[in-house]
């Protein structure tokens, strides 16, 4: 059984983080780390981290993150007006880092690390098969039975990889917008009935008459026969 996706939350301030706490850990998805400063930070430790969330609150941790953060997983910050005027949109683009200004929604920044911790399970996942169709993370392709290799794009491989990683479990519509798109609830949109249609042209035989990827109770699953198979 894979681990589960281990969160890194800094800051000194001890309502944030133990809210931040007790609501990653509330539903059994994740471990979580915590640190007071980023100073604090171990290189063996960011070798297990998926992702960093900080609360920042000391100048001068925007400096350590500015000069070491090649050394960071995808790291979340939450800022006041003044430290985010600190920091260039290009240096936010270059660092990859995602910011929130104060006062901030919990419920927002769960959703965003919800995406983030997909994306890099996603990098970090090895080669597996749906039936004879053979999946690759690290290049976004699929290979068909005629060894045709089909490219997907970011949106359709997260869609795809969080069905398989349900093994089979019937997943909610409400569920796939929230952890794809970020999606709240009550949303109306054809976005998620959309990419289930691309994807079902690019894996299945018949694509009017799905064996894969098959639609249950107004939801989605992967036939469990075809779900744990990997290379």
């Amino acid at each position: 059984m894979a681990s589960q996706p281990k969160i890194l939350v800094i800051g000194s301030n001890r309502l944030v983080r133990d809210t931040f706490q007790d609501l990653l850990m509330a539903g059994g998805e994740f471990e979580v780390e915590i640190l007071d400063h980023i100073s604090d930070i171990q290189s063996t430790l960011m070798n297990t981290i998926s992702t960093v969330i900080v609360f920042v609150e000391d100048p001068d941790d925007l400096d350590v993150l500015a000069n070491d953060n090649q050394n960071f997983p995808p790291t979340i910050l939450i800022l006041s007006d003044e430290q985010k005027a600190q920091l260039s949109n290009k240096e936010l683009d270059e660092f990859g880092f995602v910011c929130f200004i104060r006062p901030f929604s919990y419920q927002e920044v769960l959703i965003q690390l919800q995406g983030i911790v997909t994306r890099y399970e996603i990098k970090q996942q090895v080669t597996f098969k749906l039936d004879e169709i053979v999946i690759d993370p690290s290049s976004l392709t699929l290979t068909n039975e005629s060894g045709e290799a089909v490219r997907m794009t970011q949106k359709e491989f997260e869609l795809l990889y969080i069905l398989y990683k349900a093994r089979g479990k019937t997943l909610s519509r409400e569920y796939l917008l929230r952890e794809v798109w970020g999606y709240k609830k009550d949303i109306i949109t054809n976005t998620l009935d959309t990419h289930i249609h691309w994807l079902r042209q690019k894996i299945e035989a018949d694509s009017a008459n799905p064996q894969i990827i098959v639609t249950v109770d107004g939801g989605y699953q992967i036939t469990p026969e075809f779900s744990s198979q990997i290379l």
